[in-house]
């Protein structure tokens, strides 16, 4: 892990450790438990603030301290962004976000997002890293939290660092710096101290470099911040020996390491060890370069092997989680089955008194429309009857209309040539001419 990963980490922590204050009393148990992780925390105990911060998570949920629960959740973040564990530190910032937005606590709710970003910063996604910085910027600069602010400037700069853009990362490290200054927070100033150091020093300006990172030193001895201390040791003793004085920074990774043993912070510990054993080697002492590189292997397995151990114990304790949930959603399903199955059989029953009521209701209504069908089928046959009865009787009267026409017809015609008959034959007796006329 680079160096400045560190701070990152560390201004997480500093950024969180204002809405826990040390002074605080405890009310009830999930409330005294937090006080003694933030204790734990403060102390550089990662391991046990876990522990702690772990079950004020239980007896938060328990009580229904939603408030207290979100604080819990922010501090493993902060305690697993510390030990490396990235994939847990998120996961708790993402719950304490959750419940920051249901509570639409805003300041909160920043600080939660620039965590997020560090998170994402430190697994190399700077794209994500700066669009979280940038939402949790623009709320800040809402809430006016001058802190908040400063804080994203200086995660905003350590993305720019690593992308060696350097005037940038420098720009906003003194923005940060500046801010600081006017809110005098000492935490703070220590941390924008150390960052312009490491700045300066990849653009070879070891003068400026070293003169940053004493007075990171300085302050961090009075804020009594042994982690810091170490950690600025380590990286002033690396400038020394840039600039060939290899005898300071002996002394300096010497003073480093007899501190990160104190505290037990392996990755300092390892660095400084790895940094001893180099300066031997430059200053011609195989024998010494040896017994620290051997010590350095040594500290580093370890460490290594620590991690696998705890990454075990987490896988373990996510198995038997997951099984246990399990079991309790197969338990839940099997009831949710059995609850099923009952009103399945309600609502078996029910359907067949729909039906057995609805084949009722259409029975009868089929006899109803059975009956008015057949009823008016019996009317229209009658009516077709009385039709067919008229017809046949106007047929008749017509036949015989036309029977007797034909026979007056007939008998008419027989007459006017029976006429014209004796017409002709009595031609020369007027009378009966006169008379056959008329007719």
């Amino acid at each position: 892990m680079k160096k400045h990963v560190f701070f990152t980490l560390y201004l997480i922590f500093i950024a969180y450790s204002s809405l826990f204050p040390k002074s605080v009393s405890a009310k009830k148990n999930a409330d005294t438990l937090l006080n003694q992780g933030v204790s734990f925390y403060n102390q550089g105990s990662y391991e046990d603030a876990i522990t702690c911060f772990l079950e004020v998570v239980k007896h938060a949920s328990e009580q229904k301290k939603i408030i207290t629960l979100c604080k819990a959740y922010n501090n493993l973040g902060n305690c697993y962004s510390y030990t490396s564990d990235l994939k847990s530190a998120l996961a708790n910032y993402q719950n304490a976000l959750r419940i920051a937005e249901q509570l639409k606590d805003s300041t909160t709710i920043a600080k939660c997002t620039k965590n997020i970003g560090a998170m994402y910063s430190e697994s190399g996604d700077f794209k994500t890293a700066m669009m979280y910085y940038n939402k949790s910027e623009q709320l800040s600069k809402k809430l006016k939290n001058n802190f908040l602010i400063a804080d994203c400037y200086n995660n905003k700069a350590v993305i720019y660092e690593q992308e060696k853009k350097y005037e940038t990362a420098l720009t906003y490290y003194q923005n940060a710096l500046t801010i600081y200054k006017e809110e005098n927070n000492k935490e703070r100033l220590a941390l924008s101290y150390n960052n312009i150091g490491i700045v300066y020093k990849y653009q070879k300006q070891y003068a400026l470099s070293i003169s940053f990172y004493e007075k990171s030193i300085e302050l961090s001895k009075q804020l009594n911040d042994s982690f810091l201390v170490s950690a600025n040791l380590n990286n002033l003793a690396n400038v020394y020996s840039l600039t060939g004085n290899h005898v300071k920074a002996k002394q300096l990774l010497f003073e480093a390491i007899e501190m990160a043993k104190k505290i037990h912070q392996s990755q300092v510990l390892i660095e400084a060890l790895d940094g001893i054993s180099e300066e031997y080697n430059l200053l011609g002492d195989s024998k010494l370069a040896y017994k620290y590189r051997k010590e350095f292997e040594f500290e580093k397995f370890n460490y290594i092997n620590t991690e696998r151990t705890k990454q075990l114990a987490d896988m373990e304790v996510k198995y038997e989680t997951e099984k246990k949930e399990t079991e309790i959603k197969i338990l839940k399903q099997n009831e949710e089955i059995k609850s099923l199955q009952i009103e399945e059989k309600d609502v078996l029953l029910q359907k067949r008194k729909y039906l057995l009521a609805t084949s009722l209701v259409i029975i009868t209504l089929l006899i109803f429309v059975g009956y008015f069908y057949f009823s008016s089928q019996k009317i229209k046959s009658l009516r077709k009857q009385e039709q067919a009865i008229r017809e046949t009787e106007e047929n008749e009267r017509l036949r015989m209309a036309k029977d007797i026409h034909d026979d007056l017809g007939s008998g008419l015609s027989k007459i006017k040539f029976l006429t014209e008959l004796v017409a002709n034959k009595s031609a020369n007796n007027p009378e009966i001419t006169s008379s056959i006329k008329s007719i």
